[in-house]
């Protein structure tokens, strides 16, 4: 059946024995490391230190290892919060999490309502 493009990297690199049979390019701008609006972080290096929500090896847990290696953090120089979307949300609108990893619908969902910024895209 389908399945996103994160599980299938994080399978491989595990070693997994899977066959992809057909692929969709997927938009880069459709996932995103968002912050709340008022939040001080600018860039990717801010993340040192932060608690990141997302959830565990989804494209939004992608997104943003690929965006600490670009920032040149190691994957522990964050505190990753593996919830489901909504509790993720959630999260970031009360402060219990620093930023939100995730796709599109719920990109598209924080920006329009004001809730999110981006701050990395994926």
């Amino acid at each position: 059946g389908p399945i996103g493009d994160a599980p299938v990297i994080f399978a491989l690199a595990s070693g997994a024995r899977i066959k992809v049979i057909g692929v969709n390019r997927s938009d880069p701008y459709g996932t995103a490391v968002l912050v709340r609006p008022d939040a001080v972080l600018k860039s990717a290096t801010d993340l040192k230190g932060k608690r990141i929500g997302t959830t565990r090896g989804s494209i939004g847990h992608f997104v943003t290892l690929k965006a600490l290696d670009a920032a040149g953090l190691p994957p522990d120089a964050v505190s990753f919060r593996f919830l489901p979307p909504a509790d993720t949300m959630l999260a970031l609108a009360t402060g219990s999490i620093d930023a939100w990893a995730t796709w599109e619908p719920y990109t598209a969902l924080a920006e329009t309502s004001g809730r999110a910024r981006v701050l990395v895209n994926g």
